[in-house]
């Protein structure tokens, strides 16, 4: 059956059966199956196996299915959904990781979550949410402190302004995590979400926003790889809020952390030089 889809079937349709729904009737099973087998692609092949109890797509998958078990392989695959916006697989991989790891670290987890977050504007899913919020008040209700920037944006916005700005304040905080495109737009995210919310610019006499400026740009400063292409937008990000809000300011540390920033960006974003080097002469 594999070689007879392998030969006939999967050139002309297999873009369609790719993304069929696996709840469907068995013989769309069975080519989803043979689908999944062909293009070793386990995600796929365990949301299969939730739905379907026919013992050929079982026999067809039983070899992909075993790299369910890695934790590693999952998060693999689920990058790779994430990357092809393939939203059902990103849920079904997502969930099993939540569910299924709690040895997972803290930044991935939270990438996790932020990911899966996104994919509900695009496949809506009760279940995915409820899971969503039970793991982020879990995780909250746990520690005084959020752990990493994904937790303190969800910090954020529950209104935990406290435990925020503890965590912008520690002396050391937890090293960021930026090995894959979704840790890196939830980053990004992130800090749209936190320098853009009017409640943290005025609490108890403390704009947290501008705080949490300060201590990402260190942390990003600090890593040895500095200035990064694949942050070039955080920088982006960075450097125009440190305008609209410091550019007057006078303070040397506000002057030090401008030009930084603008130095990363000139020597990894042609595109930007022309605005950038525009800012720093009117200043």
């Amino acid at each position: 059956m594999l070689q007879s889809y392998r030969e006939s079937v999967h050139p002309e349709i297999g873009d369609l059966i790719r993304r069929a729904d696996p709840k469907q009737d068995v013989p769309v099973q069975r080519s989803i199956a043979c689908c999944a087998t062909l293009e070793n692609d386990p995600v796929r092949v365990g949301m299969l196996l939730q739905v379907s109890d026919d013992a050929v797509v079982k026999a067809l998958v039983s070899e992909v299915a075993s790299h369910l078990t890695s934790t590693t392989g999952l998060l693999t695959f689920f990058d790779t959904a994430w990357r092809r916006q393939d939203w059902a697989a990103v849920q079904y991989a997502g969930a099993l990781l939540l569910k299924a790891e709690p040895g997972l670290g803290a930044e991935t987890r939270s990438s996790v979550s932020h990911v899966l977050r996104r994919s509900l504007t695009e496949f809506p899913n009760d279940a995915i949410e409820l899971l969503i919020r039970g793991t982020v008040a879990a995780a909250l209700e746990s520690r005084a402190v959020p752990q990493n920037w994904q937790e303190l944006s969800e910090a954020v916005r529950i209104g935990q302004l406290d435990a925020a700005y503890r965590f912008l304040t520690l002396d050391v905080r937890p090293g960021l995590e930026m090995s894959s495109l979704a840790q890196i737009e939830a980053l990004q995210t992130t800090f749209e979400e936190v320098l853009t919310d009017p409640a943290l610019h005025s609490y108890r006499g403390v704009n947290i926003a501008e705080v949490a400026a300060s201590a990402i740009i260190e942390d990003l400063i600090k890593r040895p790889s500095y200035p990064e292409h694949q942050v070039r937008q955080l920088y982006l990000t960075l450097f125009q809020f440190w305008i609209r809000n410091h550019q007057k300011s006078g303070r040397i540390e506000d002057e030090a952390v401008f030009l930084t920033l603008a130095s990363g960006l000139l020597s990894i974003d042609v595109q930007s030089s022309v605005a950038i080097l525009e800012n720093l002469v009117l200043r």
